[in-house]
């Protein structure tokens, strides 16, 4: 016979084995109120998605460039008035002989244009007219070289100094191998005044005139004249002349 302490053992082992029997079949049934907690499995599917590119073309701009023209700003300049500096004293002014068969420096006006002869002259056929020099020439000396003059009987030739053109300024007739005449012209009437007294040889058949404020000389005469106090020389040369050099000085 088991005694107490051996019989109190067998029956707590014999209630704890049944409490446990219970248990197992409990769980077994889907009875049991314990919460079980699923964790979803992972997707194994590591394939990297791809994106096909299309090209979709963009339309061309309709839309039409419109350009405005804006107008230049003008600058008003100034035109500059001629100012004349006087050249130094016994600058030569012109010159030509023309032994290079040339005309350099004069402006043509009238009749036909000589042809250079063998000896360097030049023979006008008519009545042949061309300026020289600038308005703003002031006080010169004008020589002129003649191989022949005209007679005094016909149309004489004719050098005009201080002229602002062909019909104006002092005047020289040369015919006959002299200055048969001086001439001047007369702004307030529009005409010509002979000066007394003013026909002189030529010098070996070269003309000279110093012009000088009023004061003209020539051929040992000085006449006094009023009228322009500046301008360009001016010549006219007929049939029966014939020249070979002419020079223009500055004097002071």
């Amino acid at each position: 016979m088991l005694g107490n302490e051996a019989m109190n053992k067998k029956k707590y082992f014999d209630t704890i084995a049944l409490i446990l029997s219970v248990g197992f079949l409990v769980s077994g049934c889907g009875t049991s109120s314990q919460l079980i907690t699923e964790t979803p499995p992972l997707s194994t599917n590591t394939a990297i998605p791809t994106f096909a590119l299309t090209d979709t073309p963009i339309p061309p701009s309709t839309a039409t460039e419109t350009f405005t023209s804006i107008p230049p700003t003008l600058t008003p300049s100034l035109t500059p008035t001629e100012t004349f500096t006087p050249a130094p004293d016994g600058e030569v002014l012109f010159q030509t002989d023309f032994a290079h068969r040339h005309y350099p420096g004069w402006t043509y006006l009238e009749g036909t244009i000589p042809p250079i002869s063998d000896d360097g002259a030049l023979r006008p056929i008519d009545d042949f007219w061309f300026s020289v020099g600038s308005d703003t020439w002031e006080n010169y000396r004008v020589t002129v070289e003649f191989v022949s003059t005209p007679g005094c009987g016909s149309n004489p030739s004719m050098i005009f100094v201080r002229a602002s053109d062909r019909f104006t300024g002092v005047a020289f007739q040369i015919c006959d191998d002299s200055v048969n005449l001086m001439r001047v012209y007369t702004p307030a009437s529009g005409s010509y005044n002979d000066v007394p007294d003013s026909k002189v040889g030529l010098d070996g058949k070269t003309f000279s005139v110093d012009v000088v404020d009023n004061n003209y000389t020539f051929g040992g005469l000085t006449e006094t004249a009023e009228g322009n106090r500046t301008g360009k020389v001016y010549f006219e040369f007929v049939q029966g002349t014939a020249f070979k050099e002419i020079t223009i000085t500055q004097l002071p």
